[in-house]
Formats: structure tokens, sequence, C-alpha cells
């Protein structure tokens, strides 16, 4: 076991999203298993709400005033240049396009192990060419790159690829029990409203499967620019009594676990923290088979979930009704999903993290 390692995480805030979701765990995870862990918040309340930051990790924050982006950045990277400067026997460890550039530009100065992670589709995140540019030169200063599908990796110059590694998201280990009695006639999905979940394709879906099923609800757990949007296009079917925005819930996990099916519809992810879930609590899950390959890195078609292509309407719909009326197929899928927990335990995903640290 490798212990008493210097672990520096840099982020803006741990807010509340999935890669932040992960950094919690980890984090918990390193502390557990010995090693000094410090958490370096560029831009403290940023996000609003945030995870809490697990027992046992150092915190510290930038508190910096600024008059616009360009200060900002500058202002960070002096801060970020003291503390290097303080700790040089720590690695450290970018996660987001925002903190990669600062560590970026302070690894110049100093020997500090530098770990960078992308956690989205390269092609469409950063959202100009110039960032994205600039992202794969920023690359070639990390000693690893960290990648959460092989897909994803191979997307980089064949320089970065030589220093990079995949690792998958971890299980979130405080899951409760999969559910194998009754489930209630619902269709779930839990995501961020915007347009990368393709979340109208769903309710389109969801508005021909109620023709024929009209004892199935449809409920979508999350927060986003698309709300009203939404909401519109579920008042326009006249799927207001059928169809809910339900916002953020803290008890997602139960709803999960009592619910019929899982809907994955995004146009492209990294890998979905989840749909990891969903598969963990033993759920009939669907997802399209969207780019950069986390679905099918997770899913076997017609074994332990179904896969459709992205974009396509009438292939969801076809799916939920193949669930719908195949329980003992659903109920098969919903087994064989649940051993993913096997897979890709807390315990040896931070190890692996921990081998390159």
């Amino acid at each position: 076991m490798n212990e008493g390692k210097s672990i520096s995480i840099v982020t803006m805030e741990l807010g509340w999203g999935g890669a932040e979701r992960v950094l919690s765990e980890l984090m918990k995870e390193w502390v557990r298993t010995g090693n000094k862990v410090t958490l370096v918040q560029t831009r403290p309340g940023i996000f609003g709400e945030s995870y809490p930051i697990p027992e046992g990790v150092n915190n510290i924050t930038f508190q910096i005033k600024s008059r616009n982006r360009f200060e900002q950045y500058a202002k960070e990277i002096i801060a970020l240049f003291r503390y290097m400067k303080n700790n040089p026997d720590t690695s450290m460890l970018a996660f987001s396009n925002a903190s990669i550039r600062i560590v970026a530009v302070c690894s110049m100065f100093f020997h500090n192990r530098i770990v960078f992670s992308e956690r989205n589709d390269p092609r469409h995140s950063p959202q100009t060419e110039f960032l994205r540019w600039l992202r794969y030169k920023l690359y070639n200063l990390a000693d690893t790159c960290v990648f959460q599908t092989h897909q994803a990796m191979s997307l980089f110059p064949k320089k970065v690829q030589k220093k990079g590694i995949v690792i998958p998201n971890p299980v979130n280990p405080d899951l409760p029990p999969a559910h194998n009695g009754e489930r209630n006639k619902t269709i779930i999905t839990a995501c961020r409203l915007e347009p990368q979940k393709n979340l109208s394709m769903l309710i389109n879906a969801f508005a021909m499967l109620h023709k024929s099923n009209p004892d199935y609800l449809l409920e979508i757990y999350g927060e986003g620019s698309e709300y009203e949007k939404l909401q519109g296009l579920i008042n326009q079917l006249g799927l207001a009594d059928y169809a809910c925005l339900k916002g953020r819930t803290l008890s997602i996990y139960e709803v999960m676990k009592n619910s019929a099916i899982y809907v994955c519809s995004s146009d492209y992810e990294g890998l979905s923290n989840s749909l990891i879930e969903a598969l963990a609590l033993g759920m009939s899950v669907i997802s399209t088979d969207h780019p950069i390959g986390g679905a099918s890195e997770m899913i076997e078609d017609h074994v332990n979930g179904l896969l459709i292509p992205v974009g396509d309407v009438n292939a969801l719909y076809y799916a939920m009704k193949y669930l719908i009326e195949n329980p003992d197929a659903a109920r098969q899928l919903a087994e064989n999903a649940s051993h993913i927990k096997e897979k890709w335990p807390i315990e040896k995903i931070a190890q692996k993290w921990l081998t390159i640290l």
C-alpha cells in the first residue's frame, strides 16, 4: 500500500458536479489510507453549493478580488506559485480546465509532480477552438494525464497519449443496497438541465410511450439553464400530469432504487456518475452510446443495460417499451448491472490514482 504521499488538488471550488463528487470520494479514501491531502480552492463560493470537504483534508482557499478575468488568473497564478514554492514535495492534481491552466503555468518554475485529468468530451470542452488548442499544449507540461475512457485518450496528440492512463470513476461507496423487489412505474434521469444532456429527446420519447403506457411517469432530477425550455415542451405535449422536473434532491438514491428505468439521453459525456450509480443500484438502464465511450465501457448491450444511438428518439421509445413489456429481461439486465460495484470499487480506483501521483 502507498502511504504518506502528499497530494494537492487544485480546483475552483468543490462544487456540486460530477468531477467534484469523484474528487470528494477520492480524497476521503486517500486520507483513510494515510496520505496527506490538501484541497486548494481558487474561487471559493463561485458555484454557490458544494460538497462537504472530507474530514482530514487540509483546506486552503484563495480570497482574490479582481476587476476582470485576466487579473483573476494572474492573481491565482501568483498565489499558487507561492503555495508550490512552499510545498516542493507535494504532487499537484487538477481536473478542471481553469485549474489546469494555472497549475501548468506554475509547473514551469518548480519540480512538483503534475497530474492533469480530462473529465468531458475533449471535442466539446472547453467550448472555443483556441481554448481546446491551448489545453493540448498545456497537457504537455504534465507528468501524467488521466482519462476516463480510451476513446477520450485517443483524441489527444501522440505525445500526450504516451503519458496517458485510463482510470474510470469509482462507484459511490455510500450507495444503498440494490433493490430486488417491486418498483414504481417511474422512468427517471438525474443530470444538469443543459443542452448536452438532450433531455428534449427523452421527453419526446416518453410522449410516444405515454400513449400505450399511461400509467408510467417521467421524473427528471437536476437544475440548469434549460428548465424553462423543457417545462414548455412538457406542457406543449400535454404531459404536465405525467412528466415532472423535480429539481435537486438529497434522497436521489432512494428515488433511483425504487424506480423502474433509468435513462441517460446525453449527446456526449465524460463518464456519467449518475449512470454508474443507476447500474450499481441494480436498475434497468438505457443510455445513448455517446462519445467519449463512457457508456459502452460500462454497458454491454442487452447484457447489463441497453445502448441506443445518440439523438434517436424512436430508439429510445422502443427501448423503454421493450423493458416495460419484457419484465423478466428487465430484471436480468438490472441484476447484471449491479456487478459494476465489484468492477470499480473506490479502494481499487483510489489505488490506481496513487500509483501515478
